[in-house]
C-alpha cells in the first residue's frame, strides 16, 4: 500500500512539472511582459520580457525575489506608495476578479498597463501578472490632446477675430447699399439708363455680399459663443406668416407655389422670436431654391408631447442620404443641380440646425413623399421665458 501511494505521489509531482513546463512554453510565446504566481507554490514563472522588465532570470524565480522585484519597479513610479499597497494585495490575492491599472514612471518616460487575471483550473492555481508597455500609445494620446486642444484654441480665435468684425464689415458695407439705392432713386440727379443699370449691379452685388457676410457672421457668433437668445412664448404661424410673405416674390419670379397648411393662428411655442424667424427663412429659401414647382407647409402635434414639428416639403430633385450629411456641413454646396444658382456660402442649413438646437429643438432633413427634400423643424410647446448663452 505505502508504494502504490509513492508511485501516486510520483505521477503527480510528474503532472505537476509537465503543467509547469506546459505553461512556461506558453509564456515564452507570447509577446507581453508575464508571471504567473501559483497559490500553492513558492516558485513563480516568468518569461523573458518580464525578466528585463523587473531584473530577474526568465523561468523559476522564488515568490520573495519577485515581489522584491515588483516592489522595486513600483517604487519608481508615481504614487508609489499607494501603488505598492495595491500590488501587495494582488499579489496576495488568488482569486479575486481581473484587475487593470497604469503605471507611470516618476520621470514620465514610461507607461505599463498591468493586467491581473485569477488563474483556477485542474492545471494551475494562482494569478497571472501582464505587463504591456503602452508608452508609444500614451505619447500619441498625448500628441492627438494637444494637436486637438490648439485646433480649438486657432478655432476660437478665428470664430472670436469673425463675430467681433461685425461693424467693420457691415458700416461701410450698407454705405455702398445706401448710395447705390439714392441713386437708383435719383436722389442727387437722374442718371443716364445705362448708368442706372450699373447701380443696379452695384445695389444688387452689395445686398449679396452683405447676406454673405451676415450668414458667416452669424456662424461665428454661435461656435464663439456670443450667440445671446432670449426664449419666450412667440406665435409659430405667425413666424411663418411673415417667412413666406418674405419669400413671395422670389418663389413668383421662379414660378414656384407656396402652399401652407398650418393651423390657424396662434401656434404658441418657446423660442427667440428672431432665430426662429430665421431658421424658417432659411429652411424655405432652400426649398423655394430647389423646388420645381412647389414648396408646401404642414405642421403636426405629436401626441403626449410638448414639441411641435413644422415640416417644409419642395418637390425638387431630393438629396442622398451623403448629399444631407454634406449639406448640413459648413461651406458645403449641393452640386450638379442644373436649374438652381450656386450663390451662397452653404451655411444656411448649419445655421439653422444650430439654431435651433440652441432652443432646444431639432433640425432633420430626408427624402419627401414628393421625391423632393423634406426639413422637419421640431419646435419646444411654449414654457418659462429665459436667456441662452452658448458657453
Amino acid at each position: 500500500g505505502e508504494w502504490s501511494d509513492l508511485r501516486s505521489l510520483r505521477r503527480t509531482d510528474r503532472q505537476s512539472e509537465v503543467n509547469g513546463a506546459r505553461l512556461l512554453a506558453i509564456m515564452r510565446a507570447l509577446p507581453q511582459a508575464i508571471a504567473f504566481v501559483d497559490a500553492y507554490d513558492p516558485r513563480v514563472l516568468i518569461n523573458r520580457q518580464a525578466g528585463e522588465l523587473l531584473g530577474l532570470t526568465a523561468g523559476e524565480v522564488v515568490a520573495a525575489d519577485f515581489a522584491a522585484a515588483l516592489s522595486h519597479l513600483v517604487s519608481r513610479c508615481a504614487g508609489a506608495d499607494e501603488m505598492r499597497d495595491r500590488a501587495r494585495l494582488m499579489l496576495a490575492d488568488t482569486e479575486g476578479r481581473m484587475r487593470n491599472w497604469i503605471w507611470r514612471l516618476a520621470d514620465g518616460s514610461s507607461f505599463l498597463n498591468v493586467t491581473t487575471v485569477p488563474v483556477i483550473d485542474s492545471l494551475a492555481s494562482g494569478r497571472l501578472w501582464v505587463f504591456e508597455d503602452i508608452s508609444e500609445r500614451e505619447r500619441l494620446i498625448g500628441d492627438l490632446r494637444e494637436a486637438r486642444m490648439d485646433a480649438e484654441t486657432a478655432s476660437e480665435a478665428k470664430s472670436a477675430f469673425l463675430a467681433n468684425m461685425s461693424h467693420e464689415l457691415r458700416t461701410p458695407l450698407n454705405a455702398i447699399i445706401g448710395y447705390g439705392e439714392a441713386m437708383q432713386y435719383g436722389i442727387g440727379g437722374t442718371l443716364p439708363e445705362r448708368h442706372l443699370d450699373y447701380v443696379e449691379m452695384i445695389v444688387r452685388s452689395g445686398r449679396l455680399l452683405l447676406d454673405l457676410i451676415n450668414d458667416v457672421l452669424d456662424l461665428s457668433k454661435i461656435e464663439a459663443g456670443k450667440q445671446q437668445l432670449t426664449i419666450e412664448t412667440v406665435d409659430l404661424a405667425e413666424i411663418v406668416e411673415r417667412a413666406v410673405q418674405t419669400l413671395l416674390p422670389v418663389a413668383d419670379d421662379r414660378g414656384i407655389a407656396i402652399r401652407s397648411k398650418l393651423l390657424a393662428s396662434p401656434l404658441p411655442i418657446a423660442a427667440d422670436e428672431r432665430a426662429a424667424l430665421q431658421v424658417v427663412l432659411n429652411l424655405l429659401s432652400n426649398a423655394v431654391k430647389f423646388a420645381r414647382g412647389t414648396v408646401t407647409l404642414s405642421l403636426t402635434v405629436p401626441a403626449m408631447t410638448d414639441s411641435l414639428h413644422l415640416a417644409i416639403e419642395d418637390d425638387g430633385p431630393g438629396m442622398t442620404a451623403a448629399q444631407i450629411n454634406r449639406a448640413m456641413e459648413p461651406f458645403q454646396q449641393i452640386e450638379n443641380v442644373p436649374y438652381t444658382s450656386q450663390e451662397g456660402t452653404g451655411l444656411g442649413l448649419p445655421i439653422a440646425a444650430r439654431l435651433v438646437a440652441l432652443q432646444d429643438g431639432s433640425l432633420h432633413l430626408q427624402r419627401g413623399g414628393s421625391g423632393g427634400t423634406l426639413a422637419i423643424v421640431t419646435f419646444v410647446a411654449a414654457g418659462e421665458r429665459r436667456a441662452v448663452k452658448v458657453q
